[in-house]
């Protein structure tokens, strides 16, 4: 993965610090499970792999969206789209997150997606404009 977005992008430390952004969703994913008592299986461990790519892709959102702006307002709608994105994505998994009757098995994928797109959303709006700000 680093070497594809590496030469793509063609920055490798922006590559290497959007990379780490996966490393908060993963541990948001794995503290929901803990707080809603769900088991490590094959379903958590597929939205693992989607919270990879989501978290990816919001710091690459994110860091085209803060080089090509020159105003502060292209920054904001940067924040915006990911912002937005997150929140409708959560807000969508929230009804299939909740099982009161236990028919569905795969709640645990919804809960491992809603915590670890939480983190992981956070983690891009810190990281990636501190890399670009923060000199």
């Amino acid at each position: 993965m680093f070497c594809i977005l590496s030469s793509i992008i063609e920055n490798p430390k922006f590559s290497l610090t959007a990379i780490l952004t996966i490393i908060p969703g993963i541990t948001g994913s794995l503290l929901f499970l803990i707080i809603f008592k769900q088991t490590l299986n094959i379903f958590t461990l597929l939205s693992m792999i989607i919270l990879m790519g989501t978290g990816v892709n919001n710091s690459i959102i994110l860091y085209e969206t803060i080089k090509l702006s020159s105003r502060k307002s292209d920054l904001i709608t940067g924040i915006e789209s990911i912002v937005i994105t997150t929140s409708t994505t959560v807000l969508s998994l929230i009804p299939f997150a909740f099982d009161f009757l236990n028919l569905n098995n795969t709640s645990c994928i919804s809960i491992s997606i809603i915590g670890g797109l939480i983190f992981s959303a956070l983690s891009s709006l810190v990281i990636i404009p501190g890399e670009f700000y923060g000199k």
